[in-house]
């Protein structure tokens, strides 16, 4: 709670998004692994990292402790967003690199879930500091998360997907030389 109110510089450098998100991916095992979900953590459009062989990593430049916090916060409501009344049970992480229609280059990942979505009013409030729908929730994750890759010249921003979940879609610009 004391990040929300003191923000702190970002320290940049280099980070190779695949590989943070396969480290986060590794921490989180045991939650998933309680609540009996899959993580499914696929990179470059599609291609599981471990096969990806020559394709080129996703380099940004990003304060690497404080963008694996956001990611691990987004990873992590995910698989809490799924209740046990669900039969699929999964929460999807793509990676890839795009271009907008200025030619600008972005790195963007999409968090999805197979849990019962985001309700319509909440949409608009979930990423309010203290706002929480959790009953053990402080609604700090979400708010931090926010900040966090808007301090990095990006957005994240929360949806219903039309099969059911909700899905967080990141965007993050590119690090120059990838551009």
């Amino acid at each position: 709670m004391l990040l929300q109110a003191r923000p702190q510089p970002l320290e940049l450098d280099e980070v190779n998004l695949d590989e943070l998100l396969r480290d986060c991916a590794s921490e989180l095992t045991p939650i998933f692994k309680q609540a009996e979900a899959e993580l499914l953590i696929t990179g470059t459009a599609g291609v599981s990292p471990a096969a990806s062989g020559g394709l080129p990593a996703i380099v940004i430049r990003a304060d690497e402790r404080m963008l694996r916090q956001a990611l691990l916060n987004l990873i992590r409501n995910g698989a809490e967003a799924i209740s046990e009344r669900q039969t699929q049970r999964r929460v999807e992480v793509l990676s890839a690199s795009e271009r907008d229609n200025t030619g600008r280059s972005w790195a963007l990942v999409e968090i999805s879930d197979t849990g019962e979505g985001i309700p319509a009013a909440d949409l608009q409030r979930i990423f309010i500091p203290f706002f929480t729908t959790k009953a053990t929730g402080h609604g700090v994750g979400l708010a931090l998360a926010h900040r966090v890759i808007t301090q990095h010249g990006g957005t994240l921003t929360a949806s219903n997907r039309k099969g059911g979940g909700a899905m967080f879609t990141l965007r993050l610009p590119l690090s120059s030389k990838d551009s």
